[in-house]
């Protein structure tokens, strides 16, 4: 056993240290979950799993729906009833493979899973280890239950400010371009204005928007020329950037970034969205 432990010592720090790789994270990804799944010692699960967690957060298993082939073949059942263990680490994991997998199987248990804990004062130490949470998972997801009950959570003025932006971001990163829309209201919002333009960046570099593109590019547009925070003005240019084609909005766009780009403060963002933007 103590031979083991250092072993997957060596491995855990091996797999941490290649975090600011992509790469090196994708190519771990299957054998850390099925290291996760299989391990019986209850110490070294929890260890597995935190890798795991860790390459949920880090977006390393986004789409492995595509690597599904070299998973157990009944990896979801074994999964959903983890969502739900008294270890948060283990939770953060099955809640992290589920999310990449996009299994509609999972859909219901991980929305029960949120609305369980949604009304405890320490559901963000639940159900999350940096910021990993149900919520997180449902970025995966492409049906409409999950877009629903992600813009439901937004809708709901009595949520709390981390549910509403963290449904944002899984907005975001669904790629569905049915989320524009309410993506673009959320930029009105001052709240959360900021965190909508990255969800807006998260969503163009996604999917290619058609049907919401003007409403969407609008709004981004008004955050460029109202919102003074560098952080709304940055994600806002990154996404204008990625939709890239913005037909009657062009000279507008235009014209808000060139004022921002006097600023001194003006960032690559913008400067990436002058290059990048056509009509």
């Amino acid at each position: 056993m103590k031979t083991r432990n250092i072993v997957f010592l060596f491995l855990s720090i091996g797999v941490l240290l290649s975090g600011a790789s992509a790469n090196a994270g994708e190519d771990n990804r299957v054998s850390q979950i099925q290291a996760f799944l299989n391990e019986p010692d209850p110490t070294l699960k929890i260890r597995a799993a935190y890798l795991v967690a860790e390459m949920g957060y880090l977006g390393y298993l986004d789409n492995l729906g595509d690597f599904r082939e070299e998973l157990p073949p009944r990896v979801v059942e074994q999964l959903i009833p983890l969502i739900e263990h008294e270890e948060a680490t283990i939770r953060c994991a099955a809640l992290a493979i589920l999310g990449g997998l996009g299994d509609s199987r999972a859909l219901e248990p991980i929305i029960e899973n949120f609305n369980n804990h949604r009304s405890e004062q320490n559901y963000w130490q639940f159900s999350t280890i940096k910021g990993f949470s149900s919520l997180a998972a449902l970025r995966g997801f492409r049906e409409t239950r999950a877009l629903n009950f992600l813009i439901n959570i937004i809708d709901d003025q009595s949520s709390p400010r981390l549910h509403r932006i963290e449904a944002l971001y899984s907005l975001g990163k669904s790629g569905n371009p049915s989320a524009a829309q309410r993506i673009a209201s959320a930029l009105r919002e001052h709240e959360l204005s900021n965190y909508a333009a990255e969800a807006a960046q998260l969503l163009a570099e996604r999917t290619k928007l058609t049907e919401s593109r003007d409403v969407l590019v609008e709004q981004l547009i008004m955050a460029l020329e109202n919102d003074l925070r560098p952080q709304t003005r940055y994600y806002a240019s990154l996404a204008l950037a990625e939709i890239q084609y913005l037909g009657e909005n062009f000279t507008r766009a235009l014209n808000a970034l060139r004022r921002v780009v006097s600023d001194p403060n003006a960032d690559q963002g913008v400067w990436k969205a002058l290059i990048t933007i056509r009509r």
